[in-house]
């Protein structure tokens, strides 16, 4: 159904879902598989900890949707190393990934940023934080999530709050827009 509301231009140039021919993805060592499950744990411990602020949130009015909110991990330095170092050994072999704007889209919050150490609250309207709930062992032991505004404009086309205010569009829609044309 979608194909048939595909502008002329990109049809001709595609390929229809069905009749495409699709390649397996190459095989991942064990230790790479290991990471990445790893990561994956990390980030869902992480995840629940947004939510929960972000449904404290919701119940005092604060926000509506979770692209109203930015969200700062804040860690030990020794675990900011190893989360740095856990989510960067997934990543190693894509040299333009953002890991942070990353980790917003997978959190489906406007702004993402972890850190050693809480910035200042000075100039935020609201706040909460969430202590991480981490599997046993677990370095993310003893982080929290602070959740509070962004700092950007609400972007029309995708709804982030990462425009500037001068800008009509979020930086990341206005290159796909100048790369469409």
């Amino acid at each position: 159904e979608v194909w048939d509301h595909v502008p002329a231009q990109l049809r001709e140039a595609s390929t229809h879902p069905s009749k495409a021919v699709w390649t397996a993805l190459p095989a991942t060592s064990k230790a790479k598989a290991a990471a990445l499950d790893s990561a994956l744990a990390r980030v869902n411990e992480v995840g629940n900890a947004v939510r929960i602020a972000q449904e404290r949130l919701r119940a005092d009015k604060k926000i509506g949707s979770g692209l109203e909110t930015a969200v700062s991990l804040v860690l030990s330095p020794d675990a900011l190393f190893e989360f740095s170092a856990l989510v960067q050994s997934c990543v190693a072999h894509v040299g333009h990934l953002r890991v942070e704007e990353q980790l917003a889209g997978l959190l489906v919050v406007s702004d993402f940023h972890y850190r050693a150490v809480e910035k200042s609250t000075e100039d935020r309207a609201w706040q909460t934080s969430e202590n991480v709930i981490a599997a046993e062992g677990s370095f993310l032991a003893g982080a929290k999530v602070v959740v509070h505004p962004p700092k950007g404009g609400k972007c029309p086309r995708c709804w982030r709050f990462a425009r500037a205010e001068e800008e009509e569009l979020c930086g990341r829609c206005a290159a796909v827009i100048k790369a469409e044309l």
